[in-house]
C-alpha cells in the first residue's frame, strides 16, 4: 500500500485544518508539522506539502524542508 506524507506548517492553524481534510480521503497518510518535528520524505511513496504564503514567501520550516530534501523530492 502507498505511503503517503501530508508535511505542513503554519502559525493560525488554517493550513493544520486543511492537511488534516485532506487526509480523511487518503489511505495510510502521515501528517508531519513542520514546525514541530522531522520527517525524511524518502520513506514515503507520495509527499503533499502545504504552507501559507506571507508576503510571496512560504513558512520558514516550509523553505527549509524543500531545500534540505530537494534531492528526495524532485
Amino acid at each position: 500500500m502507498m505511503k503517503t506524507l501530508i508535511a505542513y506548517a503554519g502559525r493560525t492553524g488554517v493550513t493544520a485544518r486543511c492537511a488534516r481534510a485532506l487526509a480523511i480521503h487518503l489511505n495510510n497518510v502521515t501528517l508531519v508539522d513542520l514546525n514541530a518535528e522531522a520527517v525524511d520524505p524518502a520513506d514515503f511513496d507520495g509527499v503533499i506539502i502545504a504552507s501559507p504564503v506571507y508576503s510571496h514567501r512560504f513558512e520558514r520550516s516550509v523553505k527549509s524542508f524543500l531545500k534540505t530534501y530537494q534531492n528526495v523530492l524532485e
